[in-house]
């Protein structure tokens, strides 16, 4: 890159490859203000998701979150940016909150597997048992290969105290992992 730097005049450019090079190298604190940059004259998901992923290396959860909730609200609603943002809301134990990501991600995509299944996890852990039923239900209607949703049908099963029909999900989950090993 120094060998040709001087030869881009559009600083936005140089600012997007110096805040990459920078995350690539995981120096934050030089990437951050590229990228912030970079977003501000461009919001678009992608630099937003990667503005993202600069606060979030850097630990900086509320900065990285405070940008998804606005990017998704006032720019544009971005899959990527939305789980990442849901994720984050779990790592710092903001449930309630990942839980309305994940809502939000349901009704952008009704057949998204890895929403229905986090949400459906969620809601068990909340007490909300039937809610969390019908979600995994739905993600179970997609896909019935998933070890992960099957383990997450068997344990909310559980906790309504429907014990054969939870041991028969755990038992396919393992044996589904047992056919990928």
């Amino acid at each position: 890159y120094s060998g040709f730097k001087d030869k881009i005049h559009v600083e936005a450019s140089k600012s997007y490859i110096e805040g990459r090079l920078a995350l690539a190298e995981r120096n934050f604190a030089v990437a951050i203000p590229h990228l912030l940059s970079v977003y501000q004259a461009m919001p678009t998901s992608q630099n937003a998701l990667i503005l993202f992923a600069a606060y979030d290396g850097a630990k900086e959860h509320d900065k990285a979150i405070k940008l998804a909730q606005r990017h998704l609200v006032t720019e544009d609603f971005a899959l990527p940016l939305a789980s990442s943002l849901a994720n984050s809301f779990l790592m710092i134990g903001k449930s309630k909150e990942a839980l309305a990501v994940y809502s939000q991600i349901i009704k952008k995509q009704p057949d998204n597997v890895i929403a229905l299944n986090n949400a459906a996890w969620l809601s068990m852990e909340s007490g909300k048992l039937d809610e969390a039923e019908e979600l995994i239900q739905r993600a179970f209607n997609v896909t019935q290969e998933s070890p992960d949703v099957l383990d997450t049908y068997s344990q909310i099963l559980y906790r309504k105290d429907k014990k054969r029909e939870a041991l028969a999900k755990a038992k396919s989950a393992y044996e589904i992992t047992q056919g990928e090993s």
